[in-house]
């Protein structure tokens, strides 16, 4: 333990108070910060990243972010646990913990005592009473361009869409129709190759990949944009839903909900094929990379060139693939999850195409 005369000692408390002020002003009425959210950097994480998407979305992603400012700026109901009206809330901290034997739950341990998780969440705190809050802000100014049609083209174009998404009885008359186009390609797409280039298309179209491809700020180099590529190709949460026992009974019901997707599309041998793509997911599972991995910002940065992505996982056809993204011509990239890249590549060239189809 430092003494109080200890210049660090000082030091660190004058950079508690600077952020504590700096935080004041960002911090919206009725919005406290938990005291160990300095120490775990939660306060850094207010504003989410952008993300770059296709231009044929442009307009959409222009207006959800001004969406998301006027969330950020306007008051609003949140679900976090209440608090101080800015700063730190110092009713959170347990004083019968000494700091020293357990941080977190000294700084937190009382308001952990007085919280409850929603049934219908999985956390409770800042974050995501804030998430909470924008979102229905974001809700109601979509509603209101969805009846009054906006001032331009662009807010046009949003009401549209979400009355086309909440019109559930046109949704049910229509069925699987607008699903059609996207099923004739699967079924068209008769090797890896056609099949690894209808993947490139998933951000854009209803298509699933082995593969989650993305375009963001470089890791390194914030100036310039960087192609990214993440394992992907599940469908439960994360791969412990796959591996562990106590998960056996959503493993179960997944299989069902897959064989009655198949069934409503009109494939063939729905039950064998749901349990063929359970087998497929698991293997991809095991060959991703862990949550505690990928907390890791040096290892999810691996800048690769493409040429040598085709060597160390030469079992996926990557020129397809982005070139199905409309990225033909690239060079190189960024690999989320390296290892486990060349991995499912591995398991997409010893999986029957049949199976991939489906």
């Amino acid at each position: 333990m430092l003494d109080e005369s200890d210049p660090r000692r000082q030091l660190a408390r004058q950079n508690i108070f600077q952020e504590q002020r700096i935080d004041a002003v960002t911090a919206g009425p009725g919005e406290g910060f938990l005291a160990s959210d300095l120490l775990a950097g939660d306060h850094l994480n207010r504003i989410p990243k952008q993300i770059m998407v296709y231009n044929r979305w442009t307009d959409l992603v222009r207006f959800s972010r001004l969406f998301l400012v006027v969330g950020l700026l306007s008051s609003g109901t949140s679900t976090a646990a209440p608090g101080p009206s800015w700063g730190y809330d110092l009713s959170a901290i347990d004083r019968s913990v000494h700091p020293g034997d357990d941080f977190y739950r000294f700084a937190n341990g009382r308001w952990i005592g007085r919280t409850a998780i929603p049934e219908d969440k999985t956390n409770v705190g800042l974050i995501a009473g804030l998430s909470d809050r924008v979102a229905a802000q974001i809700q109601s100014l979509v509603q209101a361009l969805s009846r009054n049609g906006g001032i331009d083209q662009s807010e046009a174009k949003i009401g549209r869409f979400y009355r086309a998404f909440m019109d559930e009885r046109r949704l049910t008359q229509l069925g699987v129709i607008p699903l059609r186009s996207t099923l004739v390609q699967i079924g068209a797409a008769r090797d890896r190759s056609s099949l690894a280039r209808l993947a490139g298309s998933a951000p854009m179209t209803f298509a699933a990949a082995p593969f989650a491809l993305s375009i963001d700020p470089d890791g390194k180099d914030p100036q310039h944009y960087s192609i990214n590529v993440d394992q992907s190709g599940i469908g439960l949460p994360n791969r412990d839903y796959y591996l562990k026992p106590e998960f056996a009974r959503e493993r179960v019901a997944y299989a069902r909900y897959i064989a009655r997707l198949l069934s409503l599309v009109g494939w063939q041998s729905p039950d064998a094929n749901a349990g063929a793509i359970l087998a497929l997911e698991t293997r991809i599972a095991q060959a991703s990379w862990t949550d505690e991995q990928r907390r890791n910002p040096n290892a999810t940065y691996q800048p690769i060139r493409i040429v040598t992505l085709e060597r160390i996982a030469p079992q996926f056809d990557w020129p397809s693939f982005l070139e199905g993204a409309d990225l033909r011509g690239q060079r190189k990239l960024v690999l989320d999850a390296g290892s486990a890249v060349p991995a499912i590549a591995r398991v997409w060239g010893s999986t029957p195409v049949s199976v991939l189809q489906a």
